[in-house]
């Protein structure tokens, strides 16, 4: 309460005193709360929030293009390196095997989609780990012959000024490094001729070409057994792939599209047209004069498609030509004559020989 003294003046209580400094100091509370309110900017928190959403967006694209990157990588390690692990798993006619049952366990993968994954997941978490910003994990699958189906472990959080929000729906990808564009600078007809579709019977693995890489030689070879559907089987067992196959009788199985990649031929690959000739390689096996002429009518088919492949000594080679590590194919028994290259370069005129158990002196 108030009371006076003799002078007449005002004197307050002291509680009261207290109070008027209580409601005084939370008036100034108030007062200045309201004035942080518009301490920012028209539209900052808006821009914040866009920002946050940007972010996001980045991971996902981020995320879709690593995986894509990681799949084409591990499918050239894949062809370049086999399944060597702990040691060489073994070797056929030049190329690392995935698989030798009689190496230890845990030497070599067992197929080549378990290589494939591990390579797989060895790219991915290393674009992840470059990438401050991405610390999702994921679990993926291998699904048909190499696509890939990767799903996030978590979220990820951004931050909207002070505030945290969770990001739940981060990118699933989907990657099939079997499937990919044309050649940008030719197109060729994916079916040579109306009899020659491409086989849905002998699906092989193949890859993009390099871009700018000319397409400019055809590479025969010869199969090492005497059946088409037994060379399919073979290449699938192996991982190996080639465009063309012919069979005793003169047929064309088209097995890998003319655009795409094939593994047939170390350090040819990228710029070449594989064609596998069913013969056994033996001295006993001749070539027949129906493969004769298919091969002369699909040489001549394939270089009406790419400008830089001739049908001559030079752009028509044999797998021998182009290896250093012993190919012999196709074998002495291959009559160049017959398909109109009688002054090719032969094995032997390269100082190269057959092996002596196939029956050549």
């Amino acid at each position: 309460m108030l009371r006076t003294n003799k002078k007449g003046g005002f004197i307050f209580e002291p509680i009261v005193a207290l109070g008027l400094v209580v409601v005084l100091v939370y008036a100034f509370i108030v007062v200045t709360n309201k004035q942080a309110m518009f301490n920012e900017r028209i539209g900052e928190k808006q821009l914040k929030l866009i920002d946050a959403y940007y972010q996001g967006e980045k991971h996902l694209i981020y995320t879709d293009y690593a995986a894509k990157l990681s799949a084409m990588q591990a499918l050239y390690d894949l062809a370049l390196y086999g399944g060597e692990i702990e040691e060489k798993c073994g070797n056929y006619f030049g190329y690392t095997l995935w698989s030798d049952q009689n190496k230890p366990i845990g030497a070599c993968f067992p197929t080549y989609k378990d290589n494939f994954a591990a390579m797989f997941e060895e790219h991915l978490n290393s674009h992840f780990t470059t990438h401050e910003e991405t610390s999702v994990g994921y679990t993926f699958d291998i699904k048909n012959s190499l696509d890939v189906i990767g799903m996030p472990d978590s979220g990820i959080d951004f931050k909207i000024g002070n505030v945290n929000i969770r990001e739940v729906a981060i990118s699933d990808f989907i990657v099939a490094p079997t499937l990919n564009q044309q050649p940008q600078d030719k197109k060729p007809i994916l079916t040579p001729s109306p009899q020659t579709p491409l086989s849905s019977s002998c699906p092989l693995v193949s890859a993009p070409r390099p871009s700018g890489v000319k397409v400019d030689r055809i590479v025969l070879h010869h199969t090492g057994d005497d059946a088409a559907s037994k060379t399919c089987r073979a290449l699938q067992q192996f991982g190996l792939s080639v465009h063309y196959i012919i069979d005793r009788d003169g047929t064309i199985v088209y097995a890998v599209d003319e655009g795409k990649m094939a593994f047939h031929a170390k350090g040819q690959n990228s710029k070449s047209i594989g064609i596998e000739i069913v013969n056994t390689g033996r001295a006993s096996m001749q070539y027949t004069p129906a493969q004769y002429a298919a091969i002369k009518q699909l040489i001549n088919d394939i270089a009406k498609r790419w400008p830089d492949v001739k049908v001559d000594n030079e752009h028509v080679v044999a797998h021998y030509q182009v290896s250093d590590i012993g190919k012999w194919d196709p074998s002495p028994n291959f009559d160049w004559a017959q398909i109109g290259l009688g002054s090719h370069q032969t094995l032997a005129s390269l100082g190269k020989k057959a092996p002596t158990e196939y029956g050549y002196a």
